[in-house]
């Protein structure tokens, strides 16, 4: 990850190499579509189980036909596992450090399970945990 504060300039990383927590929802699990491995072949998420808006709700937006590409189908693939719930449901996946949300009634419970994932690897746990 970049560190500003010590330096300047930013160092590009592959997504492969970071093991940090990362979320996406909906639409923007699309932006993992372009991470590819050292091979320039191979998807950085292949084996991994992950959930992004379905094409069901995609359907129903007036820019589905101009869309550069169906984030569902593309995970399916490329070799990831896909699922989703019912349209507009809220509906999470969490492999490894990767959470991801269907659509935007996932964004609470996807970012609440970023925040412990986060203090989980930082060994912040609630008191309330430990009882």
């Amino acid at each position: 990850m970049a560190e500003f504060s010590t330096k300047i300039y930013a160092t590009p990383v592959a997504l492969e190499q970071i093991d940090e927590p990362l979320c996406a929802i909906g639409m923007g699990v699309g932006a993992l579509c372009c991470a590819l491995k050292d091979d320039g072949k191979t998807w950085s998420f292949k084996n991994y189980s992950m959930t992004a808006v379905s094409v069901y709700e995609l359907i129903k937006l007036p820019s589905f036909s101009t869309l550069p590409v169906i984030i569902e189908d593309f995970i399916k693939d490329n070799g990831a596992k896909y699922t989703c719930s019912e349209a507009d449901a809220m509906h999470v996946v969490i492999d490894r450090h990767l959470v991801t949300g269907q659509n935007d009634q996932s964004t609470l419970t996807a970012v609440q399970n970023l925040i412990l994932m986060c203090n989980q690897r930082q060994g912040k746990v609630s008191s309330t945990l430990n009882r």
